[in-house]
C-alpha cells in the first residue's frame, strides 16, 4: 500500500510551522497555572519531535496531558509521536481523543483521517477529511478533495474519486498526486490520449517516480510512440533500477 504520508506530513507542517525557531520557555515549576503549563510542554514536545528527538518528545507531551488531560494539542501531537514510532493503537487512541476534545479543528480532522487512511480505514477517514472540508477557512481545500479522492480511488469507487480529484485539480493544477491517479483513471478507462495528457502536466510539476514511468511506458505502448516509450524505459531503469515498475518492465522485455 504507498502511504500517504505527503498528506499527513504537509498539513502537520503547518503545526509544526508554529515551533520551527523554538523559543526558550519557563518550565512550569517556574509559576503558572497548569493549563499554561500544559501548552508550553506540548509546544516543546513538538519542537523535539520535529527533531525526532522521540524521547525527550515523549517526556514533554506526557507531562502536558499529566497537567491538563483534555488538552486537543497534546493529544495531537503525542498521537503523531506514537504514529511515528509505529504504535498504532497508541496513536489512533490519542488522535480520536484530539479530536473528540475539538471536532471543529479542520487540522485535527485531516490529520486523524490521513491516519486511518494509512491504516486501510478508508470509509472513517472519509468521514473526518469530509468534517474538515466543512471549515470555509480550511487553507487547502485542495488537499482536503485529494484525499477524498484518495479513499474513494481505493475502496474502489472510480467515479466519486474522479470527481474529487478533478475538484483538486480545478482549486490547485499543480497537485502530482492528483494528475497521477486522473492519468490512471484516464489509462484504465482506455482514454489513452488523456492518460498521456495528464502525465505531461504531472511532469511539468514534479519528477517522475517509478509508478508514473510505467505508466507512461503502457499508455505510449498502447499510442504507439516508440520514442517515448524507450525514454520512459530508460529512466525507469536508470533511477528505479530495484523498483516493482522496473522488474515488470525487464520481465516483459524478455
Amino acid at each position: 500500500m504507498r502511504r500517504i504520508t505527503i498528506l499527513v506530513l504537509s498539513v502537520f507542517a503547518m503545526v509544526l510551522g508554529g515551533c520551527a525557531q523554538q523559543q526558550t520557555y519557563q518550565s512550569e515549576d517556574q509559576g503558572g497555572s497548569p493549563k499554561s503549563a500544559a501548552q508550553i510542554n506540548a509546544q516543546l514536545g513538538l519542537g523535539y519531535l520535529s527533531q525526532k528527538k522521540y524521547k525527550i518528545a515523549m517526556l514533554k507531551l506526557k507531562k502536558a496531558l499529566h497537567l491538563d488531560p483534555d488538552l486537543p494539542e497534546a493529544h495531537h501531537y503525542i498521537g503523531e509521536l506514537y504514529n511515528q514510532l509505529e504504535q498504532y493503537d497508541d496513536a489512533e487512541r490519542h488522535y480520536k481523543r484530539a479530536v473528540d476534545l475539538n471536532p471543529s479543528s479542520s487540522i485535527l480532522q485531516n490529520n486523524y483521517g490521513a491516519f486511518l487512511y494509512q491504516q486501510g480505514k478508508l470509509q472513517e477517514a472519509l468521514s473526518h477529511f469530509e468534517n474538515a472540508l466543512k471549515d470555509p477557512l480550511y487553507k487547502s481545500p485542495d488537499q482536503l478533495y485529494e484525499n477524498i479522492g484518495r479513499c474513494y480511488y481505493r475502496i474502489p469507487d472510480i467515479e466519486n474519486a474522479e470527481i474529487n480529484f478533478r475538484k483538486a485539480l480545478e482549486l490547485n493544477p499543480r497537485l502530482p498526486a492528483s494528475l497521477y491517479y486522473m492519468a490512471s483513471i484516464n489509462y484504465d478507462a482506455k482514454n489513452f490520449m488523456g492518460a498521456r495528457a495528464f502525465l505531461q502536466r504531472y511532469r511539468s510539476v514534479a519528477r517522475h517516480t517509478a509508478r508514473t514511468l510505467w505508466l507512461g511506458i503502457k499508455t505510449e505502448r498502447v499510442l504507439g510512440d516508440k520514442d517515448a516509450v524507450s525514454s520512459y524505459a530508460l529512466l525507469l531503469k536508470s533511477q528505479f533500477p530495484d523498483s516493482e515498475e522496473a522488474k515488470l518492465l525487464m520481465d516483459k522485455e524478455k
